[in-house]
């Protein structure tokens, strides 16, 4: 049963806080089955289209009563929280995600350009564009009779994904009242041992080992709108694992990063992973003269008795 839910609307945190309780599971003996990530998306999306738009709560409730993690990390619920309390219950803890709205609508516009079949109502793309893939139907403001469609079609994308985020706004301050138990953490924050801890002990007070905090994914302000479909993914992909606060406190994390990309990248041609990896080594060794191997084998030297 589920016992936890965190509020997220997509780019403001929920990978990482995913990653938080993660980590609280791991170090603390316990299964990382427990913690359900954006689970059963492609369904609850049309779910949360018939709970709006055809006043039918009936899938969402199925949905959710199928959910057997003790812990979900959810993308699209503020839309619902009254089906969430109707099904998990008032006791349920939340955990309520809040990011500033001009860089989380500019971080959404991003992540439209990179996936757009996951973003339609947004996207200037219909289901018809992606045969053979799975899409999403986003809720829009002509949904709640808000605005036209021609209307909704003549504001700007960085518009849309604006009034996505308000309108989860607004109905998370008007619901989650329903909730006993809610703990309001901001996007910013997650990076910060102090919001870790506290996290902790809002989702198990029992848990005795604390994580260190982990990075928080961002997509930076980079215009990809004229990328093709594959390199926008692979930017996403490197946005969701590169570490930059682990780059800089350990610069070898990111030469070693690269060299990963590489491989991965090129797999299928190891004649150019050797003349890229030869290009970064050349790199390396013009920036000081020296390369790691080098200074390695001084600082063995150095510590090497004498003769």
């Amino acid at each position: 049963m589920v016992e936890c839910v965190a509020v997220c609307q997509a780019r403001d945190g929920s990978t990482s806080l995913r990653n938080i309780l993660q980590s609280y599971l791991f170090f603390n003996n316990e299964s990382l089955s427990y913690c359900g990530y954006v689970s059963d998306t492609f369904d609850l999306w049309p779910s949360l289209r018939a709970y709006v738009c055809e006043s039918d709560p009936a899938p969402l409730y199925g949905l959710m009563m199928s959910w057997e993690q003790r812990f979900e990390v959810s993308h699209g619920l503020g839309f619902a929280l009254p089906a969430v309390r109707a099904v998990l219950g008032a006791d349920t803890r939340i955990i309520r995600v809040t990011r500033q709205r001009e860089p989380h609508s500019r971080s959404l516009e991003n992540q439209s350009q990179i996936d757009p079949e996951h973003w339609l109502g947004y996207s200037s793309f219909d289901e018809s564009e992606f045969p053979g893939m799975r899409t999403i139907q986003r809720l829009t403001a002509p949904d709640f009779d808000e605005m036209s469609e021609e209307e909704w079609r003549a504001i700007s994308l960085r518009e849309r994904f604006g009034w996505f985020v308000d309108k989860q706004t607004r109905l998370t301050d008007k619901n989650i009242h329903l909730f006993r138990n809610v703990l309001t953490i901001a996007t910013e924050d997650l990076s910060e041992p102090e919001a870790v801890h506290e996290i902790g002990k809002f989702v198990n007070p029992d848990w005795k080992y604390r994580p260190s905090p982990v990075h928080v994914h961002k997509m930076g302000t980079a215009n990809i709108s004229d990328l093709d479909t594959e390199d926008r993914r692979r930017i996403e992909t490197v946005w969701q694992t590169f570490d930059i606060m682990q780059a800089v406190r350990d610069p070898a994390y990111a030469v070693e990063f690269i060299v990963q990309e590489l491989q991965d990248r090129y797999s299928h041609e190891p004649d150019v992973v050797e003349r890229l990896t030869a290009r970064l080594q050349h790199a390396i060794t013009s920036a000081d003269g020296t390369t790691r191997h080098d200074r390695a084998e001084d600082q063995s030297d150095e510590g090497a008795p004498e003769c």
